[in-house]
């Protein structure tokens, strides 16, 4: 905050004495009452500073220092429009000053004008070729606007400049971790660490890096590190939340979600999460009523798929009598499955319904109870009165574990296609499997859910069942064991859905990792045994082996983080007694 008093103005000599004094005397106020400001804003007395700074603009009203110290002032106080104001003022007096371009920079990315915020940097770069603190922030930006590579060659120029970077590193590390060079990541984090070990931010940075990694207990104890320095970091506690659900520490884990969403105000990430694990609880009732903060969360799925309407949301207030609601997918397949089922009690309040679902689901929805119109997602849409989003669904119709409407068989497989598929597997000798180890879902967590073939091939007793595929697509990791077994598999010719509950409807039994190919195969009603990693999706929930959204399925829960071999093992000898039968 270095006063830097510099005039774009030449001076003009006064024409007489009397005009001279008066300048004289001008000049000594504005020099006072600058010092005065300094020592008031340097103390942290903001609101006393201000007032002197614009006594300073009423003498001279193109005082370079009272503008940008001005904008440095409403940036502390959060005042990011006032801040760009006297900054941009303070520019048109005086241009060749780096540090207010840099400053800039800092409130265009509070304001999340982040092009802006990269022009502030370069400009402040050109001015001043040395200033690492310049490329530090840009390279941070850089990495917002998912410009990784660029943001890399930023951050080692800073570090380049200023090796004793320490936030240079910190933020290294960050952008090593996007682009999934993990270990390098953590070596830059320890150095930022190294450099600065008061840093909470730096502390934060490692932790994200080793959860990750996986490295839970670790990435634990880094959060923690970053709390005790900093005990206001709401991402912190955030994280430490997030950390302990996925150690099944939820009662702690629910604790540093309050914490984190007192420390700042709407804070999506913190109350989706929450909402994730009050359902995983079986808290139901308050558990979907924060699952709406899902379309402000830029880590869930539906924060890019929330849609702008001229009709106006329902989520349960209005009568429905008489009146055309639009239901509209947003999320996976298995949740259009899972959902789908709420159509049946809106009819039953009156309503006409239409039904967008995802176009691998078109046919197999064709006769969903409660369903007026059913359309293809992508499609013109006909006139309605209301709109929800499905998953909005359980919401608005007040589901808690006493009301989830659990009807053992809710979608209806195809009759022709079952008869086609029988005839196409042919006389069945033993016990029919269908069988689902992995997907092919971009979800960012899709690889803890999945297991590999060779994995889910273990679990079979050899010679014993027919085993069906009923997965589209290998995986290339999986082909050379495929290849190698007896299990069939018919690839393209599950065109969309219709044809794989067709299919699964001619097994005595579906076995599954949570995929949507469960909810599928539960939703027709076939047995199905679901294997279910430590911490599972929340609609399976803890400690049971029967879910009250499906009759027909039996769950199957790893005992510890990654466990897939006692899940397996449980499922070899279920199948050697349902051999036995």
């Amino acid at each position: 905050m270095r006063s830097q008093h510099h005039s774009s103005n030449k001076a003009t000599r006064p024409s007489n004495s009397t005009q001279l004094i008066k300048a004289n005397k001008s000049n000594i106020d504005v020099s006072h009452k600058l010092q005065q400001a300094l020592a008031l804003h340097s103390g942290g007395a903001l609101d006393l500073a201000a007032p002197l700074y614009q006594e300073i603009l009423k003498l001279d009203p193109k005082h370079f220092d009272a503008l940008q110290l001005l904008g440095t002032l409403a940036t502390q106080k959060g005042e990011w429009e006032n801040a760009i104001y006297y900054f941009k003022k303070s520019l048109t007096v005086n241009n060749k000053y780096p540090n207010v371009y840099f400053n800039q920079g800092i409130v265009y990315q509070k304001l999340s004008k982040l092009d802006a915020a990269i022009v502030s940097y370069n400009k402040a770069i050109a001015l001043k070729p040395d200033y690492s603190e310049a490329y530090c922030n840009k390279g941070v930006v850089l990495k917002e606007l998912k410009r990784f590579e660029e943001a890399l060659t930023s951050l080692d120029t800073s570090i380049q400049l200023n090796p004793q970077n320490a936030q240079a590193y910190s933020n290294l590390g960050m952008v090593l971790k996007e682009l999934h060079s993990l270990v390098p990541a953590l070596i830059n984090c320890n150095k930022a660490i190294i450099l600065s070990p008061d840093s909470a931010e730096a502390h934060y940075n490692r932790a994200c890096v080793l959860k990750e990694m996986n490295y839970l207990d670790a990435a634990l104890t880094s959060f923690n590190d970053a709390i005790d320095l900093n005990p206001h970091y709401a991402q912190a506690h955030y994280g430490k939340g997030f950390i302990c659900l996925e150690l099944k520490r939820l009662k702690e884990s629910l604790v540093c979600l309050d914490q984190a969403i007192r420390l700042k105000e709407n804070y999506a990430e913190a109350y989706w999460t929450r909402a994730f694990t009050l359902l995983l609880t079986g808290d139901l009732k308050k558990g979907f009523q924060e699952y709406e903060w899902r379309f402000f969360n830029n880590e869930s799925n539906s924060d890019k798929h929330k849609r702008v309407f001229d009709k106006p949301l329902w989520l349960g207030d209005e009568s429905l009598e008489k009146k055309t609601i639009f239901i509209h997918c947003e999320q996976g397949l298995g949740d259009t499955v899972q959902f789908c089922r709420y159509t049946k009690l809106l009819a039953q309040r009156g309503a006409k319904v239409i039904l967008e679902v995802q176009p691998p689901l078109f046919n197999l929805l064709q006769n969903l109870d409660g369903v007026h119109q059913l359309v293809s997602q992508g499609s013109a849409l006909p006139e309605f009165d209301y709109q929800c989003p499905l998953a909005s669904l359980p919401l608005a119709l007040k589901t808690d574990s006493s009301t989830v409407p659990s009807g053992v068989r809710y979608i209806q497989a195809d009759l022709k296609k079952v008869a086609r598929w029988r005839a196409r597997l042919g006389l069945q000798k033993r016990i029919r499997i269908g069988i689902v180890w992995s997907s092919t879902s971009p979800f960012k967590k899709d690889k803890e859910r999945s297991i590999t073939f060779k994995q889910m091939i273990s679990a079979f007793p050899k010679g014993l069942f027919e085993l069906i595929c009923l997965q589209k697509e290998i995986k290339e990791q999986d082909e050379m064991e495929f290849q190698a077994s007896e299990v069939r598999f018919f690839g393209e010719e599950l065109t969309d859905f219709s044809e794989t509950a067709a299919l699964a409807q001619c097994m005595d039994l579906v076995i599954s990792t949570c995929t949507s190919v469960p909810h599928l195969t539960a939703a027709i009603g076939i047995p199905t045994w679901i294997l279910l990693q430590y911490v599972p999706d929340w609609r399976w929930q803890l400690d049971k082996e029967d879910s009250d959204w499906y009759p027909s399925a039996k769950l199957y829960r790893q005992k510890s983080l990654g466990d897939w071999e006692s899940v397996l093992a449980q499922v070899y000898a279920d199948l050697m007694k349902l051999k036995a039968l």
